[in-house]
């Protein structure tokens, strides 16, 4: 069984050493590269053949066919600037794009994994609101809501 989980919230403004986003690599890029390393582990598996990829499942939303890699993605654009420490409800409805783009890049990448690998089953789940730092950074009444829930 893999359980992936690896992320970073919308915030990060990271680059990887190739000039890929953070965010990407992280999200789509590094889940799909260890599956795809080890289907053939888990095609061969005595009992369990499960991946699960804990992201934004069932949140899916339109790809930008321009840009896959979300190399155009700036802080302007997910609503979060470099200097800015708090994240409010404005941000967070600016990002909804970014996160349904991501998803349906992982859920793709799976069915994809799924036609090559019929004997393994693959999940990509969303668990709703999940306690994290990041919640203290998140301003206003929706920094209230969250961290209250």
């Amino acid at each position: 069984m893999l359980v992936m989980s690896q992320g970073q919230s919308f915030a990060g403004r990271g680059l990887t050493a190739n000039g890929f986003k953070l965010l990407t690599n992280l999200t789509y890029y590094s889940r799909m590269r260890l599956a795809q390393q080890l289907l053939s582990l888990l095609q061969n598996a005595a009992v369990v053949r499960h991946v699960v990829t804990v992201a934004g499942g069932g949140r899916e939303g339109k790809l930008d066919l321009d840009d896959l890699p979300l190399h155009k993605l700036s802080h302007t654009k997910v609503g979060v600037q470099p200097d800015t420490s708090s994240v409010g409800v404005k941000d967070l409805i600016m990002v909804l794009p970014v996160v349904g783009h991501l998803s349906t890049m992982v859920t793709l990448g799976l069915e994809a994994l799924a036609q090559r690998a019929p004997n393994v089953s693959f999940v990509h789940s969303h668990p709703g609101t999940v306690a994290t730092p990041m919640q203290d950074r998140v301003g206003g009444i929706l920094g209230v809501v969250s961290r209250t829930v």
